[in-house]
């Protein structure tokens, strides 16, 4: 097959060429037609499963507002001073003041769409609730001192009988670990802006009001506070902003990189640019492809075009060393035929593994995994078919005078003569070698058994930038990062029906013994429709705000204990949800849904914020059978990214059992036809498979843990590595048949060692520099790969010799006897 292609490149230089110009253009088009949409965010990251679909129902059935954190540190080390609380009241005025003010959660009341501890301080000053102008708030913290100020918190919040004690689990909250309740100071606090829910659903608005609101957290002086903004969008944008820069700077050094390489390995100017020319229409290919298919491009793809650098500069090394090798005793067109009959298969080979390593990706149920794997595999491809058809049909072009090859160039090198004297010194050695490479990977895969999975979408900010360094204070300095974990239990059914109700009612109290829930007087902080009614039908005090004579008249005729009366009928419940609706819509919006009848509710259920995920999933499980006969989902908080961590997990294991077993199998076959060995394609494997356990141990002893980046890289040490076993492998079967075993390693290694070296050079450069990304992800995904190609590259050069050299004694004595 690839004798037949030599042929027709050979025979039409031109027409390749064109074929390939073509398709350059029409993927030019592609991009300039459909553009290269740009999107991340941590939804990106969700599989699609039952539990990733619950969250989402109730973050838009049952969620009213898109809630901004404003992190405040105080410039002089306490935030519960005079002037830091009014500077923070200040922030609030100018939100309530500003064109902001209608997409508040409530525009006309913009103080209930807004919380801190400034407020809460205020409150219990004025000493009355409900809505206080923010003059009136700051003009009465402006007559007080510090310590007048933090008596009053004292002797309000903290004190037991007093009306705002209830508001003490808050205050806490917002405040930093280090508050300290007897001196009631603290580092750092948190204010809540509420906005309109409709932004989760549009999240370029989102940015422009997370932007906006910035500006004016950002203005004017404050000599007793720092604040900084730290919505999802804007974490998102300087996320992307990070990528961008990072795609300016890497792939033009990428390409520099390979230039150096290249000119030493050619020391021919126009081959250099051939080369180069190739690979940058694969990428071009890639990107095309992407376009018309509406994927998105984000961090994680933009270590494609740098990885079709490393990767697809190999085929154009070894096109070009074997033309110029066999360029010395044929003619152009010979050649030609001849490196495409015999590189030719060994490049396809290697693209055919890698392609199965990059598409194994697409069994994962998280999209954004399988997007990477397709787009890698069509860029691969593509450098392939781009490598096959242009560079020799250049070569041919640029020979047409049938000259010889110059003597400058003949011989193998330097690089591929040592390698070959290391090579047949180890084949000597074999049994020291295959026991040291034992030994070697039994240490490294106690190692790898330690190695962590990961996932923080935060991780992907770069190190240097400010809210960087924000976001992590923020999740080491307060409990819950500055907010209250949830997990929930989606339930859905008729909500009217007693039966549920009770059933939901036992589910909750089975929550009052779990160890990862918090709790308010031994009973599960967990709030639902029940809950709701309750508090709404129950006097508590003089500064209850929710309880209605009228409504508490229906409800106790209805329930008793907070469950529905054995003659409680769905009409009688009805209508309690009829009262609830219209009187209080923000509230039952929160935890019950209004579709074709009363369709959908969600239990809230608060957890400590190092609650142990797979733990706490147990407990709830077991909590809601008496949901059973329910559809009952447990989504949410740590449960949730917890899963996303096993699916990642899992991924990794399906990824590299597909991609082995599928090169295995393509190997066995490709070999079996050509040498009719079928042990050939399993020997070619093995010493890359146990590449596998040496970068994962590696990563355990770097303390890089798995991850979005990183998970991929144990099919990717397969499908990219056994491309430098194939080259040796394949050629070591040619040199067998017309030398003895020592000079077959020999003249493999020196024949193959300087196109070996070089595509692993380029490869390690191009992954390489991925340490210089901006983000942490990328870097450990660039270093750990470029460690990977040149494990791969010593086991195939110099361990793989040896364990042919081994087989090949073993079928010359089956012969002889």
């Amino acid at each position: 097959m690839m004798e037949r292609a030599g042929k027709v490149i050979a025979k039409h230089p031109l027409m390749a060429i064109a074929v390939v110009l073509a398709i350059t253009v029409a993927s030019v088009a592609s991009v300039a037609t459909f553009g290269l949409k740009q999107e991340f965010s941590e939804e990106t990251f969700m599989p699609d499963m039952e539990m990733v679909r619950a969250n989402d129902e109730i973050m838009t059935n049952f969620t009213s507002s898109y809630d901004v954190s404003i992190l405040v540190k105080a410039k002089h080390g306490d935030v519960l001073t005079k002037d830091a609380l009014v500077e923070m009241l200040e922030i609030e005025r100018d939100i309530a003041n500003s064109s902001l003010q209608d997409m508040l959660f409530t525009p006309d009341t913009p103080q209930y769409s807004m919380g801190s501890v400034a407020d809460m301080v205020a409150q219990i000053v004025i000493k009355k609730q409900g809505v206080i102008s923010y003059d009136e708030k700051i003009e009465a913290l402006q007559g007080m001192n510090d310590s007048e100020i933090k008596k009053a918190i004292l002797d309000s919040i903290f004190y037991p009988f007093s009306p705002f004690h209830r508001l003490e689990p808050m205050f806490t909250m917002s405040l930093s670990k280090d508050f300290n309740s007897t001196t009631m100071a603290a580092e750092a606090t948190i204010i809540n802006v509420n906005f309109d829910g409709a932004l989760r659903r549009n999240d370029s608005r989102a940015l422009q009001v997370e932007k906006s609101l910035d500006n004016i957290v950002s203005g004017g002086s404050k000599e007793s506070i720092s604040a900084y903004v730290m919505g999802q969008q804007l974490i998102s944008d300087e996320i992307m902003k990070a990528n961008n820069e990072s795609m300016k700077i890497l792939l033009p050094l990428a390409f520099a990189m390979v230039i150096v390489v290249l000119a030493i390995i050619y020391r021919d100017v126009i081959d250099v640019l051939i080369s180069l020319l190739a690979l940058a229409f694969a990428i071009m290919w890639m990107y095309g492809f992407g376009a018309a298919m509406g994927y998105s491009f984000n961090p994680m793809t933009t270590a494609i075009p740098v990885l079709l650098v490393g990767l697809g500069i190999d085929y154009g090394i070894h096109l070009t060393m074997r033309y110029r090798e066999e360029r010395r005793s044929k003619e152009a067109k010979e050649a030609v035929i001849t490196t495409v009959k015999h590189v030719g298969m060994a490049l396809l080979l290697a693209t055919i593994t890698t392609v199965v390593a990059f598409l194994s990706n697409i069994t994962s149920p998280i999209t954004l995994l399988g997007e990477f794997g397709i787009l890698s595999a069509v860029g691969i491809t593509a450098s392939f078919i781009i490598m096959i058809l242009f560079v020799p049909s250049c070569r041919v072009l640029r020979d047409r005078r049938g000259r010889k090859e110059e003597k400058a160039r003949k011989g193998d090198g330097i690089i591929g003569r040592a390698m070959a004297g290391v090579a047949v010194y180890l084949h000597k050695h074999a049994a020291v070698v295959i026991a040291i490479t034992i030994l070697v990977s039994i240490f490294m895969g106690y190692q790898a058994s330690h190695l962590s999975t990961r996932f923080e979408i935060e991780d992907f900010l770069p190190e240097d930038l400010e809210i960087t360094q924000n976001v992590r204070y923020m999740m080491n300095e307060f409990v819950g990062g500055g907010t209250t974990e949830h997990v929930y239990v989606l339930v859905k059914g008729d909500m009217t029906s007693p039966q549920i109700l009770r059933a939901m009612a036992e589910a909750i109290t089975n929550m009052d013994d779990d160890e990862n829930i918090l709790k308010a007087e031994e009973r599960a902080k967990a709030s639902s429709i029940l809950s709701l009614m309750k508090d709404y039908a129950t006097f508590d005090g003089f500064t209850d705000m929710k309880y209605n004579e009228t409504f508490s008249s229906m409800y106790n005729r209805y329930f008793e204990r907070g469950v529905p009366k054995e003659n409680t009928t769905a009409e009688n419940i009805s209508m309690l949800y009829e009262w609830l609706c219209t009187h209080a819509p923000l509230d039952t919006k929160m935890l019950l849904h209004r579709g074709n009848g009363y369709d959908e509710s969600v239990i809230r259920i608060e957890v400590s914020g190092d609650a142990d995920a797979s733990s706490l999933y147990d407990e709830l499980k077991n909590d809601i059978q008496p949901l059973d006969g329910y559809h009952a989902v447990i989504t949410g908080g740590p449960i949730l990214t917890n899963t996303i961590m096993n699916i990642l997990e899992e991924s990794q294991i399906r990824s590299l059992v597909i991609t082995l077993i599928a090169s295995l199998i393509i190997l066995v076959i490709i070999f079996y036809i050509k040498d009719k060995s079928a042990v050939l394609g399993t020997l070619t494997l093995l010493p890359v498979a146990l590449c596998v356990v040496w970068i994962l141990g590696t990563m355990y002893l770097f303390g890089i843990p798995l991850n979005v980046m990183t998970i991929s890289i144990a099919s990717l040490t397969i499908g990219l590595g056994v491309t430098y076993g194939i080259h040796i492998t394949h050629r070591f079967a040619e040199e067998i048949e017309k030398n003895d075993v020592e000079m077959a390693v020999k003249n493999t290694v020196q024949h193959t060692g300087s196109a070996l070296f070089g595509a692993a050079a380029t490869t390690i450069a191009g992954f390489g520099l991925l340490v210089f990304a901006l983000m942490p992800p990328l870097q450990q995904f660039g270093g750990i790969t470029a460690l990977t190609i040149f494990y791969s590259f010593i086991a195939s050069a110099f361990i793989l010799p040896s364990i042919l050299a081994i087989w090949a004694r073993i079928i010359k004595r089956r012969e002889i006897s």
